[in-house]
């Protein structure tokens, strides 16, 4: 645990071996405090991951957007190429 972990836990920890004469009380009550942290940065994690995915779903539909687009201006530009073709042909 950090410094400022350790801090935040000790009244805590002293309040349950106070209430409990329990020496054993203040480790689980450390030991609570560290599940918890770690429980908190892997719920961040977590989030990162998905943040970074949907980024990358996003990221993956716009292109494909614009490979779309793309395709269609395509066709278009061949259409209106063979209707003048066609116009100088009559």
């Amino acid at each position: 645990m950090t410094e400022k972990q350790n801090q935040a836990a000790a009244p805590v920890a002293g309040a349950c071996s106070a209430a409990t004469n329990d020496p054993a009380a203040a480790d689980r009550a450390v030991a609570a405090t560290d599940v918890g942290a770690e429980t908190r940065r892997q719920a961040a994690a977590a989030r990162r991951a998905n943040q970074a995915a949907r980024q990358q779903a996003r990221e993956a539909d716009k292109e494909r957007r614009r490979a779309e687009a793309l395709r269609a201006n395509l066709h278009r530009r061949k259409a209106q190429a063979r209707d003048r073709q066609s116009g100088d042909d009559a």
